[in-house]
């Protein structure tokens, strides 16, 4: 029987249903419980959700009843009572005490009548077993357990026998003349008494029930009473009474013969009498009944347990085992496979939606989920016990689906810690997919999913259908292994773009190196010129604040000399990726040793890859405190995704906030000691920004290998489990299968969901749109559909946009210093990468770019004066890194991440010997070739603003020779013009202040440019064109 649920259950999720040997087993993600679920009276109940709601009063008479849930909840006073039922009135005498008599004797000389056995009274039904167990138990009213035994039912008395009836009296002789005489007859014996009844059994008093409840969190579990008390058993009885025994009747008078005379003789009625009849006996009194007895007692006890209850692990109070001998604790306290996993699919719908209670809420669940399951530790404890119990036993044949579940709760929980959204990407990732393969991939995607809910839909209409079900269970595991396939392609290309990541952060790191002592330097003089300026001894603590300033504006700590530490945990995690095929464990030719030591190498490797990304969880990141409570990451989340800012997304201070708290040290310095710190210290941090860019990407990559392997292995896992199973032909309704057919539909779904958030996001980047992704529910097929249905207009009409059109923009041209850049002119003539932050940060390039919002990039050209000094060619790569940074046409700043746009520029250019303006040599350029980032068409344009990075290599990648005869001793300064659109400024909004920090306040002049990390202003004059914007920094 299904039940519908309240309106927030999930929609595909419902309670599942199925019996298997005397027990019920409803699983389900919340569940309100109603007696309506408890409509089998027969059968014993096995109730598991995320969350159970009592409503109103529950019976569930002599059976028992297990709930297991993380909250059980009640809005009021309510009551649940497995006390047995009464005995039936036609079981227990009280009205009618006493048997009926035996039957009168109705004739001269019959036996009195038996009386009737007392029947028997019913026997008292025991009161069912109650184990509710919880994390804690959110009550607003009593909760009343009640389980006792009922009493027996009164037995009979026995009826009495009846008296004998007396016996006939014989006839008297008669005397007749003319015909011959009557004889006279004895007398009849006397009828004997009837036995009386045997008193019936009473019945005895039913069994008092265990009642036992745990706890984990202390809440509402004081408002528990609980009453289990013995049947009394039914009232003695008494046995019939005997009947008398009745005399016997009289002989007849005889006849006699008397001489009359000495030869004459006279026949007379004498006065003597024939023989009389034999007295009748007593009867026999019934048989005394056995006094009933009172049922027995029952512990009960509210106990506080651990989490790891939850998956089997012994109470620390071992004597409650045999206290509640009844009960199989260990089975009763565990969480169900089958049901953990709806937890997990309600804490990823809780994160996709990204609101700050959901987010909160699906921290919650991640946490109770890494804690309520095993880890690989525990496994091998169980496998080295002699004997272990049957739960256990269960437990080892599903290890991989547990620590594939573990890790997926850990990996999801390690991704909030780092501010990522569900799909391991920053609120403000964006893609670069072109719209043509977003409509083409979406139809794909779309019908997979719609074929899985196809076949869960025919699941859950087959309910009384085993055959059916067991065909669609069939044509399930199929789809299964298309899936499979799918995530193990999407996990392979995902190893080759994180080698990229990584080979990029390692040269992102170099460049922090090559910075970071001239930082420590600075600051040193900074710290010691304010020493002397206020007489101070010492600035220790000065000292650490303004060196490791980094570690409070981008979270990396310590900031000098640590940074490396990030990559080291993912550098551990990717051991794990690689270790080589993945073992197929449904092999039937394999024997049982081999399949459980392939099992435990899997088991292993899941655990290897699962302890590194912990590490992540709970080193420095300040996820969660005390197991449930956030920080205020979540605040800090949702102020990103305000903000559209990523970096902000993580628990850090901004750089106005880090330098508002430096004014009073600025102020008690002289200006040109503040300018020096304030250069190095953003020219650090800009580099060290973009390289945790990198660094988290890198994570979110091994995060989401690690849950694609997990699922992957768990689905490989559960064709074995399901295929056992059905051989068994167990009730194809049981939540193993319920929950196998919905996991795989929810994890099409999540992919279906993965790919409209992508769409979303590149909408988004395109207009520089709030709008934020629809929520997520547990959505139909068709709703998601009709998602991407929308996002395919919405990215055609911004395509055509007419309201505030796109304009072109050509020749916007740095011209970068080697005074200003040192560091990175020393990498170039090194051949290394060089980095170059173009950013908001820097007023110039902001008064410079005035009148241009939204300004995104399609072609870049970077030419090196002086690099030859005979004709020839010049190959340079360049690599937008992957942050954009926006104003819109309003004004207000959009920070997105999406992948580098990595490409190249070669030209020809013939030295002249003539000198140009400035004096230099003059070059002619031609033959250009290269030079694209992005059209908007193939490939969505990245920003302008952002870090590029520059190289000059000597060979290609195949080893052949690059750059013959350039010379870069002589180059100081690069010439780097850049193509693209933009947009126009719009009507001001009202001012929000958000953006206050970035508003220039008035016209900055070229004399008090604030240039931060680029270093001091040039002194040569710009020569600008009329299509020409110029910026030299």
């Amino acid at each position: 029987m299904e039940v519908m649920e309240r309106t927030s259950q999930s929609l595909y999720s419902g309670v599942q249903r199925g019996k298997k040997e005397g027990y019920i087993y409803l699983t389900a993600t919340d569940l309100n419980l109603t007696q309506d679920y408890l409509s089998d009276s027969s059968a014993h109940y096995w109730i598991q959700a995320d969350t159970i709601h009592l409503v109103g009063s529950l019976s569930l008479p002599g059976r028992n009843l297990m709930l297991n849930a993380r909250i059980i909840s009640s809005d009021g006073n309510v009551s649940i009572s497995t006390s047995g039922a009464p005995v039936p009135s036609d079981q227990d005498f009280v009205q009618e005490p006493k048997a009926d008599p035996g039957m009168k004797a109705i004739k001269n000389g019959d036996r009195g009548g038996d009386g009737m056995d007392g029947l028997d009274g019913g026997a008292g039904m025991s009161g069912g077993h109650m184990v509710l167990a919880a994390e804690r138990f959110d009550l607003k009213g009593e909760l009343r357990l009640v389980a006792n035994g009922s009493n027996g039912g009164r037995g009979q008395d026995g009826g009495d026998g009846m008296d004998g009836r007396r016996g006939e009296d014989g006839r008297d002789a008669e005397k007749h003349w003319f015909y011959a005489n009557d004889y006279s007859t004895p007398g009849g014996n006397g009828g004997d008494g009837g036995n009386g009844g045997h008193a019936g059994h009473s019945g005895n008093g039913g069994d008092a029930g265990c009642i036992f409840i745990g706890y984990v969190v202390s809440s509402g579990e004081h408002r528990i009473t609980m009453e289990n008390q013995v049947g009394i058993a039914g009232a003695p009885t008494l046995p019939g009474k005997a009947g008398a025994g009745a005399p016997g009747g009289i002989g007849g008078y005889k006849l006699e013969t008397v001489t009359v005379g000495r030869t004459s003789s006279v026949t007379r009625v004498s006065n003597k009498r024939d023989a009389g009849g034999k007295d009748g006996m007593d009867g026999k009194s019934g048989l005394i009944a056995t006094n009933a007895a009172n049922g027995e007692p029952a512990k009960s006890t509210v106990v506080q347990i651990q989490y790891d209850q939850f998956y089997g692990s012994k109470l620390s109070k071992t004597e409650l085992y045999k206290e509640f001998s009844p009960i199989d604790l260990e089975t009763a306290l565990g969480a169900s496979l089958e049901r953990q996993m709806l937890t997990l699919h309600k804490a990823g719908l809780a994160y996709l939606t990204g609101s700050e209670e959901k987010l909160e809420e699906s921290a919650i669940l991640l946490d109770w989920l890494q804690r309520t399951t095993p880890d690989e530790a525990w496994f091998d404890v169980v496998r080295t016990l002699s004997d272990y119990s049957a739960f256990q036993g269960s437990m080892l044949d599903a290890s991989i689906q547990w620590l594939a579940l573990r890790n997926k709760s850990i990996i999801l929980l390690s991704q909030l810690g780092q501010g990522l959204d569900y799909f391991s990407h920053p609120w403000n990732w964006t893609p670069l997919m072109p719209l043509d393969k977003y409509q083409d991939l979406g139809g794909n995607l779309i019908t997979a999913a719609q074929q899985a809910e196809t076949l869960y839909h025919e699941y859950v209409k087959a309910e009384n259908d085993q055959r059916g079900r067991v065909k669609i269970l069939k044509d399930t595991i199929s789809i299964a292994v298309n899936r499979i396939n799918d995530l193990d392609d999407q996990r392979q290309k995902s190893i080759i773009e994180r080698e990229r990541l990584e080979s990029e952060a390692d040269k992102l790191y170099e460049s922090i190196l090559s910075n970071e002592k001239h930082l420590q330097k600075v600051a040193e003089e900074f710290v010691q010129a304010l020493r002397k300026k206020l007489a101070l001894d010492s600035l220790k603590a000065t000292f650490d604040l303004v060196v490791n300033g980094v570690a409070l504006v981008t979270n990396v700590t310590p900031a000098i000399t640590a940074l490396k530490t990030g990559g080291a945990i993912a550098s551990a995690v990717s051991n794990y990726w690689n270790t080589g095929k993945s073992i197929v464990i449904d092999d039937p030719f394999k024997n049982t040793k081999t399949v459980e030591k392939e099992k435990k190498k899997k088991e292993a490797e899941l655990s290897k890859s699962i302890k590194n990304v912990t590490t992540v969880v709970s080193s420095g990141l300040a996820v969660l405190k005390d197991g449930a409570e956030l920080y205020d990451l979540i605040g800090q989340m949702n102020a990103a995704r305000d903000s559209f800012g990523y970096r902000s997304s993580m628990l850090t201070m901004s750089r106005e906030k880090f330098e508002n708290m430096l004014k009073p040290i600025y102020k008690q310095m002289p200006e040109e000691k503040v300018e020096g710190y304030r250069k190095a210290f953003n020219q650090y941090l800009n580099v060290v920004e973009e390289y945790q860019g990198k660094i988290q990407s890198v994570k979110a990559k091994h995060l989401e290998e690690a849950k694609w392997f997990a699922e992957m292995e768990q689905r490989r896992a559960d064709q074995e489990r399901i295929r056992q199973a059905m051989g068994d032909a167990v009730d194809a309704g049981l939540p193993l299968f319920h929950t196998y057919i919905l996991d795989l539909y929810n994890g099409l779904k999540l992919a279906l969901t993965d790919f409209l958030y992508q769409e979303y996001q590149a909408y988004r980047y395109m207009v520089l749109s709030k709008d934020f992704f629809p929520f997520i529910r547990d959505s139909h097929v068709a709703e998601l559909a009709r998602i991407h249905a929308d996002m395919t207009i919405k990215l055609k009409n911004a395509l055509n946009a007419s309201e505030n059109p796109v304009q072109p923009f050509k020749n916007v041209t740095f011209i970068l210093n080697e005074a200003s850049f040192p560091e990175q002119f020393e990498a170039l003539r090194d051949h290394r990468t060089a980095f170059f932050p173009l950013t908001l940060e820097n007023k110039l390039i902001r008064e410079k770019i005035a009148g241009k919002a939204h300004m995104m990039v399609s072609d870049c050209h970077i030419q090196l004066p002086g690099a030859r000094h005979s004709a020839g060619s010049i190959h340079i790569e360049y690599t937008h890194s992957g942050h954009s940074t926006f104003l819109d046409s309003y004004g207000e700043r959009f920070d997105f991440v999406h992948n580098k746009s990595h490409g190249f520029f070669e030209y020809e250019v013939t030295p002249s010997e003539d000198a140009g303006d400035a004096g230099e040599p003059k070059e002619y350029i031609g033959n250009l070739s290269g030079g694209a980032v992005g059209d908007g068409n193939n490939r969505i344009m990245p920003g302008l603003l952002s870090i590029w990075s520059i190289e000059v290599p000597l060979e290609d990648r195949r080893g052949f020779t690059l750059n013959e005869g350039v010379d870069l001793s002589q180059v100081t300064k690069i010439v780097m013009t850049l193509a693209g659109k933009a947009e126009a400024y719009t009507t001001p909004k009202v001012p929000t202040g958000k953006l206050s920090a970035f508003a220039a306040k008035k016209p900055i002049s070229e004399a008090f440019a604030d240039h931060e990390m680029f270093g001091l202003p040039g002194n040569g004059t710009e020569v600008v064109q009329a299509d020409l914007v110029v910026i030299e920094l």
